[in-house]
C-alpha cells in the first residue's frame, strides 16, 4: 500500500485596496501606542482596554492582521498577548465589548464607562439581543459594579417584576481548574434538578442553585454530628 501525500494547506491570497493598506497601517502604529498607554495606570487601564478592543475588532474583522504578516488572527493574537502582557482571554474579551456595543454606542461612550461595566452591559446586550437604552449607557459612567449590574438587570426586563430585597455581590475567587470543575458540575446537577425554565433569568439561576446549596448543607448539618 502506498503512503498517502498530504497536501499542504494553500491561503488564498486577500485582496486589499490600498485604503485598506493604509488604515492596516494606521491600526498598527494606533494599537503599538495604546499597547504603551495602558501601562502607565490603573485609570488609564481602565478606559484605554476598551479603545484597544475597539481598535483589534476592526483589525480582525477586515482580516488586516494579514497585511501585517501573519498567517492568522491566532498567530497574531499569540505577539499581542506577550506585547500587552495580558492573557488571550482578557483581550477576546475587549473585543467582544466591541462587538456587541459598538453597534448601538459610540466609542466615546463606551470608553467612559471602563472595561467593568463595559463588559457587564455587552453581555447583556449579547444575551437578551436588545440594544441599550441611552439611560443605562450612562448610569454605567457613574455607577460600580454590583449597583450597574442590578440597574442592568432592570433595564433589560430579564425578570417580570422588580424583586423584594437588595442586590447582593458574593466577590470572586481564586480557584484552580479542578476545583473549578467540581463547583461546576454541581451547579449543573442542581439545575438539572430545579429544571429551569428557558426565560429563568441568570442572577434568578444563580440564586437558586446557592440557596439550594445553602439549604442542602444547613439540612445535613444544623443538628450537629450524630450521637451528640
Amino acid at each position: 500500500m502506498g503512503t498517502e501525500i498530504i497536501k499542504p494547506e494553500v491561503l488564498t491570497p486577500v485582496q486589499f485596496s490600498s485604503e485598506d493598506k493604509q488604515r492596516a497601517e494606521e491600526l498598527r502604529k494606533e494599537i503599538s501606542t495604546t499597547i504603551l498607554q495602558l501601562r502607565s495606570s490603573y485609570d488609564v487601564f481602565l478606559r484605554g482596554f476598551v479603545h484597544l478592543g475597539a481598535l483589534v475588532y476592526e483589525l480582525r474583522s477586515k482580516r488586516y492582521w494579514y497585511l501585517m504578516g501573519y498567517q492568522s488572527f491566532g498567530s497574531y493574537m499569540v505577539d499581542l498577548e506577550d506585547a500587552l502582557k495580558r492573557k488571550k482571554t482578557q483581550i477576546y474579551n475587549a473585543i467582544s465589548v466591541a462587538e456587541h456595543l459598538l453597534p448601538h454606542v459610540p466609542i466615546a461612550q463606551v470608553e467612559d464607562m471602563g472595561i467593568t461595566n463595559a463588559t457587564a452591559l455587552a453581555r447583556m446586550v449579547r444575551e437578551t439581543h436588545k440594544a441599550p437604552t441611552a439611560e443605562i449607557v450612562a448610569a454605567g459612567k457613574t455607577m460600580d459594579l454590583p449597583e450597574y449590574r442590578a440597574a442592568l438587570e432592570e433595564s433589560f426586563r430579564v425578570f417580570d417584576s422588580h424583586p423584594k430585597g437588595r442586590w447582593r455581590e458574593l466577590g470572586g475567587f481564586w480557584c484552580e481548574d479542578e476545583e473549578w470543575k467540581t463547583i461546576q458540575d454541581a451547579f449543573n446537577i442542581i439545575a438539572q434538578a430545579e429544571e429551569f425554565k428557558k426565560e429563568t433569568s441568570g442572577w434568578q439561576r444563580l440564586k437558586m442553585t446557592i440557596l439550594r446549596m445553602a439549604q442542602e448543607i444547613i439540612g445535613t448539618y444544623s443538628a450537629g454530628p450524630e450521637g451528640q
